[in-house]
C-alpha cells in the first residue's frame, strides 16, 4: 500500500512538472532589445545557419575577436568518412589569439576601461564589490608577471584552489595570459582530492586562499592546501610555488548575519 501511495504521488508530481513546460516567461522588452539574441525567431534563424553554414556562422563570430595571427588556411576542415582516412575536425588551424587579451585589453583600448567588468558578492550580502576592466587588467598583469618571474611558462600547469572571490577571476586570466594551463579544483575538496588532481595534471604551482566562510562555517583552505602539498611531495611531485590570497582579513564575520536571521 505504501508503494502504491508513493507511485501516485510521483505520477502527480510528473503531471505537475509537465504542465509547467507549457508556461513561457518572456524577458522584459527593454532586456530583449539589448540582448545578443533578442527573440526566439532570431535564435532559430541563427541555429539553422550554424548547422547549414558552420564556417560562415562561426567565421562572423570570430571576426569579433583579436587574432595575433589570422587563420592561414581553411577556417573549418573535417573528415567523418573512415574510408577517406582518419576522422578529424579542425577549427581555425594555425590561427593564434589570447583569450585574456580579448577579455580585457581589447575593451580597455576601446575606451571602456572604467566600465564594470563584473560584480562580486561574498558569503555575507554586506561583502560586495565591483571591478572595472582597467582594474582587472592591472591585477591580471601583475599576477601574470609575477608567475613568469618565478619560471612559470607556456604549457605549465597551475592548480587553482580558491572560493568564489575576485582573485579567482584574476588567477584564471593571469594563467591564460602567459600561456599556462589552469587546473581549477573546487574550493571545498579535501586535501586528498586536491593532491590527486595536482598529481594528475603535474601542477608546478598552486594558488589558494587562506580560508572562506560557507554560511556560518569557516573552511581553512590554507591548511587543506598545505596537507595536499605534503602529499604531493611524498609522491614525487615538487610544487615549486604556492601563492596564498589573504581573503579572511577583509570579509564580514558571517555569524552576525546568522544570529540576526535567527533573532
Amino acid at each position: 500500500q505504501l508503494l502504491q501511495v508513493v507511485d501516485v504521488l510521483l505520477v502527480k508530481a510528473f503531471v505537475k512538472m509537465a504542465s509547467c513546460d507549457d508556461q513561457v516567461f518572456n524577458p522584459p522588452e527593454n532586456v530583449s532589445k539589448k540582448a545578443h539574441c533578442s527573440s526566439m525567431e532570431q535564435y532559430k534563424e541563427m541555429h539553422a545557419r550554424s548547422i547549414k553554414y558552420p564556417e560562415a556562422f562561426w567565421g562572423d563570430i570570430a571576426k569579433e575577436f583579436y587574432f595575433d595571427q589570422p587563420v592561414p588556411g581553411k577556417f573549418l576542415d573535417y573528415n567523418f568518412d573512415v574510408s577517406k582516412g582518419p576522422v578529424y575536425v579542425k577549427w581555425l588551424e594555425g590561427g593564434r589569439t589570447n583569450i585574456c587579451y580579448n577579455c580585457l585589453d581589447k575593451h580597455v583600448l576601446a575606451g571602456k576601461g572604467d566600465q564594470i567588468a563584473f560584480y562580486w558578492e561574498g558569503n555575507d550580502p554586506a561583502d560586495t564589490d565591483s571591478v572595472t576592466f582597467s582594474e582587472l587588467l592591472s591585477d591580471v598583469c601583475r599576477v601574470g608577471n609575477y608567475l613568469q618571474s618565478h619560471g612559470v611558462n607556456k604549457g605549465d600547469t597551475v592548480a587553482i584552489y580558491m572560493p568564489m572571490i575576485k582573485e579567482l577571476v584574476v588567477a584564471m586570466l593571469a594563467v591564460a595570459r602567459i600561456g599556462a594551463v589552469h587546473n581549477i579544483v573546487f574550493g571545498g575538496y579535501s586535501s586528498d582530492s586536491l593532491a590527486e588532481r595536482m598529481l594528475d595534471s603535474s601542477a608546478s604551482v598552486l594558488i589558494c586562499a587562506d580560508g572562506v566562510w560557507r554560511a556560518n562555517k569557516l573552511v581553512h583552505l590554507k591548511e587543506i592546501a598545505d596537507e595536499a602539498l605534503s602529499l604531493c611531495r611524498q609522491r614525487g611531485l615538487d610544487v615549486r610555488l604556492s601563492l596564498v590570497v589573504q581573503h579572511m582579513a577583509r570579509v564580514t564575520h558571517p555569524p552576525s548575519l546568522h544570529d540576526a536571521i535567527n533573532g
